[in-house]
């Protein structure tokens, strides 16, 4: 198998009215729930935050992404959100 260069590769990200976000280029969805949803992408993590934000769809081997609730913002960054104290002691 090939490993592919996750940098050179595609990512997008479509947002609807707020209302629905549409991601290409995901390998992996790494947190969730109702206010905040985390991925790893080509491009960097993903953060969509939001109010009522749920997964409609994930598709790992086509790399898609789909979600609806209230978007409220989304951000793309280099590394992985840092964690809460606890949460890195109990990894």
């Amino acid at each position: 198998m090939i490993e592919k260069n996750k940098q050179t590769e595609m990512s997008d990200v479509t947002v609807t009215s707020r209302e629905k976000l549409t991601a290409t280029g995901v390998y992996e969805v790494t947190g969730f729930d109702e206010l905040q949803i985390e991925a790893k992408t080509a491009q960097g993590m993903l953060l969509v935050r939001g109010n009522g934000l749920h997964i409609d769809s994930f598709d790992a081997d086509v790399g898609e992404l789909v979600l609806s609730g209230r978007i409220d913002g989304m951000v793309y960054c280099d590394r992985e959100p840092k964690r809460g104290f606890w949460a890195g002691l109990l990894k």
